[in-house]
């Protein structure tokens, strides 16, 4: 009866932790250090709305903490100058404009998981010949886009000491002086480490879900993720040229 007992003893210990490492929670840390073992359980079994109300979350967090920059970044710039000008900038304006920054922001960024899958479905499925679910490829997207917020989480007490959104663990510290909306410094600022991290996180997950070889994975990534920042530039660089 004692050995009994504690057979199932460990074997409840060994489901317990088997469940831990197939909770979205622990995702979360193995993005990091183990992506590899991470999506290919997300192959056979992707999971969706924990992730997605954790990065939803995250966003959210990173939003409200730089919501005073961003507004003030707003304020600065010429084009709201020139449509304030004789007008009284009122605290009630200032709140409102947070408020629509977070909840656009949101909508945004809750957007971005579904572009990237939408885009490898696409040359994953019928470009190169691979074959996954948009189930599978979300959840891949997800955890690597959980991977690009959480370092953009990290770097928001650096951004509140200097109050600036200028910091950046990119090239594009070294052509501050150009100004953030500037597009040599959008150009740089996709260079920046965890837009590379995510990238290289995302080809592993779609070579693995796309039964690829590993050089192909990236060249999805950066036919998918990368092409979210590639488009970024190209619309910047348009913009400057009509302006």
């Amino acid at each position: 009866m004692e050995d009994y007992f504690l057979r199932n003893a460990d074997n409840q210990e060994i489901e317990d932790i088997s469940s831990d490492k197939n909770s979205s929670l622990y995702g979360i840390f193995e993005i990091f250090y183990n992506p590899s073992r991470l999506f290919t359980r997300l192959k056979d079994n992707p999971k969706i709305l924990e992730p997605y109300i954790l990065y939803i979350s995250i966003t959210f967090v990173f939003l409200y903490l730089v919501s005073d920059l961003v507004v003030q970044n707003q304020m600065n710039s010429e084009q709201f100058q020139n449509r304030t000008r004789g007008m009284e900038v009122s605290d009630e304006m200032i709140s409102n404009m947070k408020l629509y920054m977070i909840i656009f922001g949101i909508i945004f960024w809750a957007m971005v998981p579904l572009v990237i899958a939408g885009l490898a479905l696409f040359w994953g499925n019928f470009i190169m010949a691979g074959k996954a679910g948009f189930k599978q490829i979300l959840s891949i997207s997800l955890y690597s886009e959980l991977l690009f917020v959480i370092g953009s989480l990290l770097i928001v007490p650096f951004m509140i000491a200097k109050g600036s959104l200028m910091v950046t663990l990119s090239p594009a510290i070294l052509v501050n002086e150009q100004g953030i909306e500037s597009l040599i410094y959008v150009a740089l600022s996709k260079l920046s480490l965890f837009h590379i991290w995510e990238i290289i996180v995302s080809g592993i997950g779609f070579s693995i879900i796309f039964n690829l070889k590993r050089n192909k994975g990236y060249i999805l990534s950066v036919l998918s993720v990368g092409m979210l920042s590639i488009t970024h530039i190209i619309v910047k660089a348009i913009g400057e040229i009509l302006a």
